[in-house]
């Protein structure tokens, strides 16, 4: 049973990780920030980039609500905040690629908000 609950913890926060990096469209978005570099400015890049994605995550996954609290913003203002303020200097291509990640995003959302209800109501009577 141990070993359920941690494979499903793993699928989880990896398939997470997965959707929040989102590798497959950052590939092109890379290339095309970088169509003049060499081969090695562009692996020097990817690292650096590799290394600000992981600190900026674990940065969040350990002191994420503490900078909230600190801060006194809450989950739906950053929600809607990331949504309007941040398409206003990204690039057409990052503006395409966060458009479709939003839209993965509020689908899965909206799945999960279906699933709770119907859970809710499998427990009430009418």
């Amino acid at each position: 049973m141990a070993w359920q609950s941690l494979l499903e913890f793993v699928l989880l926060a990896t398939s997470s990780l997965f959707v929040i990096v989102d590798p497959i469209a950052t590939v092109p978005a890379f290339l095309a920030m970088t169509p003049n570099d060499s081969p090695e400015r562009r692996v020097k890049t990817a690292r650096l980039a590799c290394w600000v994605t992981a600190s900026v995550l674990l940065l969040f996954a350990f002191a994420g609500k503490l900078i909230f609290r600190f801060l006194g913003i809450t989950m739906p203002a950053f929600q809607l905040a990331a949504l309007a303020r941040g398409m206003q200097w990204l690039s057409p291509i990052a503006l395409r690629i966060t458009t479709r990640v939003m839209g993965l995003l509020l689908a899965a959302i909206a799945f999960q908000f279906m699933l709770n209800a119907i859970a809710a109501l499998r427990g009430t009577r009418f």
